[in-house]
């Protein structure tokens, strides 16, 4: 779970966190009904605290084979860069559950590398 800048729990119907830091994803769940359309989902991903930048590097271009066919099959609609290591990506997953299971296979998270926010994003219907 995040906090918010004021110190408080940021738990609302609007926003859930998802923390991966490690190959085990933890979802904190609100129990919100999902159907069998397609949720956005945001991923922040950042390198973890004290990894290893050469096997980071090492692994990169095994990372990027994977978003390629993320994006082939539907799944990664956008991909950005921060200006530094890490990514902003942009998901299509039926289910929470389904979303964590994407990003957990991705290969710098498998290897602990990365921390993970992911974020079920909301039509404001403007």
């Amino acid at each position: 779970m995040k906090m918010d800048p004021e110190g408080g729990d940021r738990d609302d119907d609007l926003t859930r966190w998802v923390m991966i830091s490690s190959s085990r994803p933890t979802l904190c769940s609100h129990g919100h009904d999902r159907s069998e359309e397609h949720v956005k989902f945001l991923v922040i991903c950042r390198p973890r605290d004290g990894a290893p930048m050469d096997q980071f590097a090492a692994l990169v271009p095994e990372e990027a084979e994977g978003l390629h066919r993320l994006r082939a099959q539907g799944i990664l609609v956008e991909a950005w860069s921060p200006g530094g290591p890490g990514a902003v990506l942009i998901i299509e997953a039926p289910s929470d559950a389904e979303a964590e299971g994407v990003v957990a296979r991705l290969p710098l998270t498998v290897a602990g590398l990365i921390d993970v926010e992911l974020t079920p994003l909301h039509d404001l219907g403007i």
